[in-house]
C-alpha cells in the first residue's frame, strides 16, 4: 500500500511489513501487481507498479527492492494504472495509464518508454477495461461514459470513442418505474 510517499509491503499472513520502498517524492496513488511468468524464481516473478500525485511511475523488483524503471508523462499527474497480464499474448510487461485530463499512455515496463500515446477531447477520470472482451475499454468522463472498442497495445486506437450520457434525474422531479 501507498503510505504519502512510501510504498510498504506486508506479508498477508503473519500481518508484518516486510519492505518499505522509497523512490516517490509525493503522494502513492497507485498500486498494482503483475505476475511475470518467464521468470525462473517464484519470487521473481512478482512486479510491482506504483504511482504518485507528481506522475511518476516506478517499476519495482520487489525481492531486491531495485526500480527496475520509471516513467513519466511530461508533468501529467496519474490517476490510474492497470497491467495489462493476459489480455495479449506476450504484454505482461506492458502497463496503461491514465494522464488527465486527455492522455491515455501504453508503457512498456521493461525499457519505460511509452508504447502510444492516444489523446482525447473529453476530460478522463478513469478506466476499465472490458472483461469479456481485450479490445474495449470504457473510460468514465465528468459528462459521458466513453466507450472505446478498438484497444490493441500494437497500434493507438484509431477512433475516438462513443459517448454515453448519464443523466441523474432533476431534485424534486416525479421519480417513474423504470
Amino acid at each position: 500500500y501507498g503510505n504519502n510517499s512510501l510504498v510498504v509491503i506486508v506479508d498477508p499472513v503473519s500481518l508484518q511489513v516486510v519492505q518499505v520502498l522509497e523512490r516517490h517524492r509525493s503522494s502513492v496513488v497507485g498500486v498494482k501487481w503483475t505476475r511475470t511468468p518467464t521468470a525462473k524464481h517464484p519470487a521473481d516473478r512478482l512486479t510491482l507498479a506504483t504511482s504518485d500525485a507528481t506522475g511518476h511511475i516506478v517499476i519495482w523488483n520487489v525481492k531486491s527492492g531495485e526500480v527496475k524503471s520509471t516513467m513519466q508523462e511530461g508533468n501529467k499527474p496519474v490517476t490510474e494504472i492497470e497491467w495489462l497480464d493476459g489480455r495479449f499474448e506476450n504484454t505482461g510487461h506492458l502497463l496503461a495509464a491514465l494522464h488527465p485530463p486527455f492522455s491515455f499512455v501504453l508503457w512498456d515496463t521493461s525499457n519505460g518508454t511509452a508504447v502510444w500515446k492516444k489523446t482525447y477531447t473529453e476530460t478522463l477520470q478513469s478506466f476499465d477495461f472490458d472483461p469479456f472482451d481485450p479490445m474495449k475499454i470504457a473510460f468514465r468522463c465528468i459528462e459521458c461514459i466513453l466507450f472505446v472498442e478498438d484497444f490493441n497495445p500494437t497500434k493507438v486506437p484509431s477512433s475516438s470513442g462513443k459517448k454515453f450520457y448519464v443523466l441523474a434525474p432533476a431534485r424534486g422531479s416525479p421519480s417513474r418505474n423504470s
